[in-house]
């Protein structure tokens, strides 16, 4: 966050700064792969799905994609496959977990309905890893001069299949 009648300029060469130490950070090699991706869907869903679910919850693949530009992550109903951009791959554990267990909630509830949000809620780090990825695309969309307004008037019908930079766009290649 940025103090409340900064300069403009300054506000921009701030944002520009947070916005490269970031994609430097993203370019780097990941070192969680596919498979400990799939570990832990495995485990959010044992953990936090299984029980109310009255069996159990599992992907048919999770893995990371390159291809995603402006989601964090898909989940494929009728194939049960979830890809996540590999954005997050440096992202604080919580942080994918809780983009994970988003598209985990979809193998029960294919809509964004009360009921996956209940479902959704489940992830005990489900508010903290939403704020964390508000800042990001809020940072994304002020570098690309994006933000006309106030974050709230940016941050209005976020969705985590569909906010990377702040846009709410059809899905890429789902």
């Amino acid at each position: 966050m940025v103090p409340l009648g900064l300069d403009p300029g300054e506000e921009r060469r701030i944002v520009e700064g947070l916005v490269t130490k970031v994609s430097r950070s993203a370019a780097r090699p990941r070192t969680r792969g596919d498979d400990w991706l799939e570990a832990l869907a495995v485990r959010l869903a044992r953990t936090h799905l299984d029980r109310v679910a009255g069996r159990q919850v599992r992907p048919a693949g999770v893995r990371w994609v390159s291809t995603m530009s402006h989601r964090w992550g898909s989940c494929s109903i009728d194939t049960g496959r979830i890809r996540i951009s590999d954005a997050l791959a440096r992202a604080p554990q919580h942080v994918v977990e809780a983009v994970v267990f988003h598209e985990l909630v979809h193998l029960l509830e294919p809509g964004h309905t009360a009921r996956f949000h209940a479902l959704e809620r489940l992830h005990p780090d489900h508010e903290l890893a939403l704020n964390w990825l508000r800042g990001w695309s809020a940072g994304h969309a002020a570098a690309r001069g994006a933000l006309a307004g106030p974050l709230a008037e940016a941050d209005q019908g976020f969705d985590w299949d569909g906010a990377i930079d702040g846009r709410d766009t059809a899905p890429d290649g789902a």
